[in-house]
């Protein structure tokens, strides 16, 4: 929900084809891939391939870092390009205005001021095979959905065999 995006939080970006639900992947050659992902009971199984991205505030709004430390932005053009960048810039082109409703529905918008721009992140379920993530001029394709990244559990491990630590000084915490 819109109370949850803040800078640091991991986000997958998704779409939805018929029933089927696909997550944001690696970068092509003008847009982003669309790799299938599940939902069971409202939690996304993301497919492999799936790339996660981390808000990292810009005043009021976001960039999207990706694991690599590069950053979507809205490239110039006429085309429908998204792309990954090193820096964000002072150019608005990788800074995104980011609103979510209830439902998770997501409103990416980057702030680049040019006329003809393609800045509007949108699902193209008509894309390539499989479909792609993009930039519009207009809300004309799909929504976009968000979801947070879950933290990964980490690993138990038995320390009560013959590895246990035996030599704590008494006193310690």
């Amino acid at each position: 929900t819109a109370s949850d995006i803040a800078d640091g939080l991991e986000v997958l970006i998704t779409g939805v084809k018929g029933e089927n639900t696909y997550a944001m992947g690696s970068q092509a050659n003008n847009n982003r891939n669309a790799v299938k992902a599940s939902i069971t009971e409202g939690i996304l199984a993301p497919g492999e391939g799936t790339m996660s991205f981390t808000l990292v505030a810009q005043g009021d709004n976001y960039a999207l870092r990706t694991s690599n430390g590069k950053y979507l932005y809205a490239a110039p053009s006429s085309s429908n390009h998204l792309k990954t960048r090193e820096a964000i810039n002072e150019d608005g082109k990788a800074v995104w205005t980011i609103s979510v409703d209830d439902e998770s529905v997501a409103s990416i918008v980057a702030n680049c001021e040019t006329t003809n721009w393609r800045n509007v992140m949108q699902f193209n379920q008509n894309g390539t095979n499989p479909p792609m993530i993009a930039c519009y001029a207009t809300a004309s394709q799909s929504p976009i959905k968000l979801y947070k990244k879950a933290p990964i559990a980490p690993e138990v491990v038995d320390v009560t065999g013959s590895e246990a630590v035996s030599n704590i000084p008494e006193g310690s915490d």
